[in-house]
C-alpha cells in the first residue's frame, strides 16, 4: 500500500482507494485499529462509497459493536439501496442486537432463494421469525 500511495493517485478506475484495500487487509489480519484508521482515510477520499461504509461496518461488527456497524451499513444503503452485502450484514447486526423484526424486514429486501448465501440467509430468517414469535409470547 505504501509503495503505491502518492498524492497524485488516490483512486483506481473503479473509485476504490488504496486505503480501502489496506483497510480490508487489516480487517482480515484482525488488526482492527489499523483497519478503522485506513477505512476512515478511504472515507475521506471517497465519501460517497457504499463499499467503504460497508467495510467500516464489517470492522465494527467484528468488534461486536453492532450498533455502530448498523449505522455504517445503513449509510451504505442510503448511497446504494440495492447493495446486497450491507443488506445481509445489517440483517446480521439486527439479529445480534435481538431486533428480530428489523432483521426480518431487512432480509425481505433480498431474493434469498437466488443469493449465493441462500442457506445462511434462510437459516437467519427462520431463526429470526422463531425468536420474534417466542418474544411475542412472553
Amino acid at each position: 500500500m505504501e509503495e503505491g500511495s502518492s498524492r497524485w493517485v488516490t483512486l483506481n478506475e473503479e473509485g476504490k482507494s488504496l486505503e480501502l484495500y489496506s483497510s480490508l487487509a487489516y480487517l482480515n489480519l484482525k488488526k482492527y485499529p489499523e483497519a478503522i484508521e485506513e477505512g476512515n482515510k478511504a472515507l475521506k477520499l471517497n465519501p460517497n462509497s457504499a463499499m467503504v461504509y460497508n467495510n467500516l461496518g464489517a470492522i465494527y461488527a467484528s468488534l461486536f459493536k453492532y450498533d455502530t456497524a448498523a449505522q455504517y451499513y445503513t449509510k451504505a444503503l442510503v448511497i446504494k439501496p440495492k447493495f446486497a452485502e450491507p443488506i445481509k450484514n445489517l440483517a446480521g447486526c439486527y439479529y445480534n442486537l435481538k431486533k428480530y423484526s428489523d432483521c426480518i424486514t431487512t432480509l425481505q429486501k433480498l431474493d434469498i432463494a437466488t443469493d449465493k448465501d441462500s442457506v445462511y440467509l434462510s437459516t437467519l430468517l427462520r431463526d429470526a421469525k422463531l425468536l420474534e414469535a417466542q418474544a411475542a409470547k412472553k
